[in-house]
């Protein structure tokens, strides 16, 4: 998926597709890799809908430390989460709660430690992540220091 931040024009999405004609996506080894959404539709519509909850995909990861003398702060991951959802065009007087936890919050998903990352954001804490809006907003949602890599990356829980 290949998301322009909220507010801008669509045009560098537009400029994707013009460039993207006719062509395949490959891997690193230059095999041709693509998924195709199946014919019954039902994929993409978890990502684009308008919805109260959502549910992390692939795991949030923390733009800062979450622990004191290693043990894990729930106000202090709270306010992370809190900055990543602001930090992605969320702001904290949408959201009316969040919960977060290591296992995957969808059937076949990875535990949040367990996704490969970029070296660069591979020592930050990651969590699977659920959002209650107070209103339903507009997918795609995401948040987190990878949302730039499809991490980070939620689907419509309703």
């Amino acid at each position: 998926m290949v998301v322009e931040p909220i507010g801008n024009n669509g045009r560098a999405v537009d400029l994707l597709g013009i460039k993207w004609i006719g062509k395949v996506l490959s891997n690193e080894n230059g095999r041709g890799e693509c998924v195709v959404e199946p014919e019954d539709g039902r994929v993409t519509p978890l990502y684009v809908k308008h919805a109260r909850v959502w549910r992390s995909v692939t795991p949030v990861v923390l733009h800062g430390y979450n622990s004191t003398r290693g043990v894990v702060s729930v106000g202090k991951t709270e306010t992370l989460l809190l900055r990543a959802f602001q930090m992605a065009g969320r702001g904290k007087e949408q959201i009316e709660s969040l919960a977060f936890q290591a296992a995957p919050l969808w059937r076949g998903a990875e535990a949040a430690g367990s996704m490969r990352v970029p070296k660069h954001l591979d020592g930050y804490p990651r969590y699977h992540v659920q959002v209650t809006f107070r209103e339903a907003v507009e997918g795609p949602v995401l948040a987190g220091i990878g949302r730039h890599y499809g991490i980070g990356m939620f689907a419509a829980a309703e």
